[in-house]
């Protein structure tokens, strides 16, 4: 379902303990992984969800692509509205 909505990518989530600083940290860790992004927030519900045999689907909206760690450019306002926008979408598609 999450594959037929416009601008939605569907992949794994690389668990981190820290938010990765440089590309070439980032290409690593996407080569060694195979993850559309990091996440350090979700790892424990998905676990438990597994552990339990629930259904979890997380949804992320991307404020900021690596390595540009500067807060003043991350765009929250857009990417908290493209997960809003994707979720409803998710929600209605049936």
């Amino acid at each position: 379902a999450l594959s037929a909505l416009e601008g939605v990518k569907a992949g794994v989530f690389a668990t981190v303990c820290a938010s990765t600083g440089t590309l070439k940290r980032a290409r690593e860790l996407q080569g060694r992984t195979g993850a559309a992004c990091e996440n350090m927030e979700g790892a424990a519900v998905a676990h438990v969800c597994a552990r339990y045999g629930v259904p979890v689907l997380e949804l992320r909206g991307i404020s900021n692509i690596v390595p540009e760690r500067d807060p003043a450019k991350w765009d929250k306002e857009t990417a908290s509205k493209n997960c809003q926008e994707a979720l409803l979408r998710f929600l209605t598609s049936g």
